[in-house]
């Protein structure tokens, strides 16, 4: 995770690890630091992401549930992406959906407020580093008033996922995660990004099909 500024890339050498069945983020230097113009804190990502992936009716899911602080004096950009690698391609089509659940909090008294990035999404599901699906798609505004808290919700695609996503999936899924915070403002916020995997409508009618010629034979 960047900041406007560059000042700090959070980032994670070692991938996702499991403990007790549930894939959590490993934070690399200089996480946890306290000299920031912000703070972050990242906990656990959601469960079952990372699988191997492409089998049919089976879902993938990435996910994050972070804290924000902006503690400088002016307005911050913040960027997070995550990436999970699958090693079983996939060709016959895919279903996507993601949610984004956040509260706002002024913590300094002027009021709080977040919104999207130029013409950026708050949070954009991807596949093999392409995007595929918006979640608060731009332009969007949240504020709160002053000393006080405000929740917010975007989804696309959900419950399902019932989104069309693209027929390949090669290589990675992932999401980007991306909002401009005031300052003195604090964001709790948690979202997901999905991927089932399902035959696609060209696969579906040559299943059916089959089906159909399977049926005419036994009536033969």
């Amino acid at each position: 995770m960047v900041s406007t500024d560059g000042s700090v890339n959070l980032f994670n050498p070692n991938g996702f690890q499991t403990l007790n069945g549930t894939y959590v983020f490993i934070g690399g230097a200089p996480f946890g630091q306290s000299n920031l113009d912000y703070t972050i804190a990242l906990s656990s990502e959601v469960a079952n992401s990372g699988i191997l992936g492409g089998s049919m009716g089976d879902t993938d899911t990435v996910g994050f549930d972070i804290v924000v602080e902006n503690n400088s004096t002016s307005t911050h950009q913040y960027t997070l992406g995550i990436s999970a690698g699958v090693t079983t391609p996939w060709s016959m089509g895919t279903l996507v959906g993601g949610g984004v659940l956040g509260v706002l909090t002024d913590v300094n008294g002027n009021g709080g407020i977040v919104s999207n990035i130029g013409s950026n999404p708050l949070l954009e599901g991807t596949i093999d580093g392409n995007g595929v699906l918006a979640v608060g798609a731009a332009p969007f505004t949240v504020t709160s008033a002053p000393n006080s808290s405000q929740t917010f919700a975007f989804a696309n695609g959900l419950p399902g996922p019932f989104a069309p996503g693209p027929m390949d999936v090669n290589s990675t899924y992932g999401l980007i995660l991306s909002f401009t915070l005031g300052a003195g403002d604090s964001l709790v916020i948690t979202g997901e990004f999905q991927v089932m995997y399902i035959p696609g409508p060209a696969s579906l009618a040559v299943l059916a099909l089959g089906v159909s010629a399977g049926r005419r034979r036994r009536r033969d």
